[in-house]
This record gives C-alpha cells, structure tokens and sequence, in this order.
C-alpha cells in the first residue's frame, strides 16, 4: 500500500463561517445551516509533504487566500457577497483545520486531476 508524498488538510466550518453563510444572501430563502450542517463533510486538501506540523502550518498560513477561496465558492459563487478584507485572522476564526501527514493511497486506479477545479477563479 503506497504512502503518497502530500500532507492531508481538513478544513472545517466554526461558527463564524456559519453566521456569515446565514446572512451573506438576504435574497436566500432556505432553512438557516447549522455549525454541524456546515461539519457535515469537511473538504479535505492534499498539499506538499511536509516534515512537521509547525511547517505544515506555515504551508497553510502562507495558502490561506486559496482555501478561503474554494471555501467561500462552495457556499456562494457570487464574489459580491463574500466578505472584503480576508485575512488570515480571519481565516482562522472561521475554520479549524487538521493536518495528516500519512497519506495513503488504495485505490488501483491512477488519480486523475480535474482540470476545471484548478482554478478557483
């Protein structure tokens, strides 16, 4: 069974994300999420190998634009409701993340790169 060279990231929501998903849309008429609606089914994102979880958090510290990004596209694809200003305090009031670096790959079939998710843009 191959360990693969990647860091594993998994990003959930914390409450901030979900009171911002809450009112961002005033146009948005379905049920209010709730933090564990938002928990439901983290993303998880493959980075660099990395030695330690001191630089694994550098990693993402100095990525957090990208991952706030995908995040925020996940919820609303309308750039205008998405907050101004992300920082990377920011960043951290909205998600927790936990960083696994054993990465093991079992499936038989080569991975195959999406080329329309490259790109959050």
């Amino acid at each position: 069974m191959p360990t693969i060279n990647r860091c594993a990231i998994v990003l959930k929501a914390r409450q901030a994300l979900v009171d911002w998903v809450n009112k961002a849309d005033p146009a948005e008429e379905a049920d209010e999420i709730t933090l564990k609606d938002a928990q439901h089914e983290p993303t998880v994102y493959l980075i660099p190998d990395c030695g330690n979880d001191e630089e694994a958090a550098l990693w993402i510290k100095g990525s957090y634009e990208e991952f706030f990004e995908r995040e925020l596209l996940a919820w609303y694809t309308d750039r205008t409701l998405w907050p101004a200003n992300r920082t990377y305090e920011m960043f951290c009031r909205w998600f927790d993340f936990s960083v696994h670096s054993i990465v093991e790959d079992l499936a038989e079939m080569p991975i195959i790169h999406d080329e329309d998710d490259d790109d959050p843009n």
